[in-house]
């Protein structure tokens, strides 16, 4: 995961949380959107065209007081959630927010999301630090959370260990 993410720095973090933390920091904010949350299906496909099928995905969460209707523009959820085979490594979940005043026709006014701050916060569980930081950047980053952003999240070390970079 380092060397994919962080790549040639060893100035990298990984953010720990949970499904259900992530669903509750979304749910209660304000956000005028369809919510997709899923993990990514990895697929093996013949083909390029063969990595997508006609598979629904059902949103997490739904605008119901204007949904999307663009059917076209509620793929773009639907293929956001399949990779390659070749990325299984990564067990990565995705969130997906679809915008109801958008479409493919045209541009979105939207530049951001609104989330809740103090959910946001909580949904933190813990920051990991590259197993191979300079003792500077773990101090900074512990300067951050604790003093400059004032929270009570715990900042780890990674117990991975990285040799031959």
């Amino acid at each position: 995961m380092w060397n994919n993410y962080g790549g040639m720095s060893n100035e990298s973090v990984a953010i720990e949380t949970t499904y259900q933390d992530v669903l509750l920091a979304y749910s209660h904010s304000n956000i005028n959107m369809e919510i997709y949350f899923d993990k990514v299906k990895y697929k093996a496909p013949d083909n390029k065209k063969g990595l997508y099928d006609l598979e629904s995905i059902a949103p997490t969460f739904r605008n119901k007081e204007q949904p999307v209707l663009d059917s076209n523009f509620t793929w773009v959820a639907h293929y956001s959630f399949i990779k390659h085979i070749g990325y299984d490594s990564e067990k990565e979940a995705r969130l997906v927010l679809l915008d109801s005043e958008g479409s493919i026709n045209k541009n979105n006014k939207n530049h951001g999301v609104y989330l809740s701050s103090t959910l946001s916060k909580e949904m933190i569980k813990s920051i990991v630090i590259h197993p191979n930081a300079p003792i500077w950047f773990e101090k900074t980053v512990t300067n951050l959370i604790k003093n400059t952003y004032k929270l009570d999240i715990p900042v780890i070390n990674s117990s991975l260990k990285i040799t031959g970079k």
